[in-house]
This record gives structure tokens, C-alpha cells and sequence, in this order.
């Protein structure tokens, strides 16, 4: 995993709050189930990374998108 700075790491932690709130609300969303799972994936969290993807999964099947899912 690449070294980042606190700077990033804070403004990764402010953009892991903004989008849970989001995804919490909106679940379908699936744009922002691919932020968080990448903030998730930047900070380390490996298991919360995991979790969102299976929800960006789970919100393209709702959609329709079975490719994307995939």
C-alpha cells in the first residue's frame, strides 16, 4: 500500500463519512458505493472495502445491470 500523506488520510476519512451518509439514504447508489469502496481500499480497510463492493454489487443487480454487477 502506497504511502499517503495526513492531509489525504483526513480528507479520505471526510469523504468516508459524507459517503456513508449518502449510501445509508440512497443504497441504489451505486457511484457511490465505487467512492467509498475506493476511500475504504486507500485507507487500508480491507474488510470495509470488501463490504462496499458487495454492495455496489448488489445495487447494480437492483438496477438491472447484471454486467456490471459481475
Amino acid at each position: 500500500m502506497p504511502i499517503i500523506s495526513e492531509e489525504e488520510i483526513q480528507q479520505l476519512l471526510r469523504t468516508v463519512e459524507m459517503f456513508e451518509a449518502i449510501t445509508e439514504s440512497q443504497p441504489e447508489d451505486y457511484q457511490s458505493w465505487e467512492i467509498l469502496k475506493e476511500a475504504y481500499s486507500k485507507l487500508g480497510r480491507q474488510e470495509d472495502s470488501l463490504r462496499a463492493s458487495k454492495k455496489l454489487a448488489n445495487s447494480h443487480i437492483t438496477l438491472g445491470q447484471i454486467s456490471q454487477a459481475i
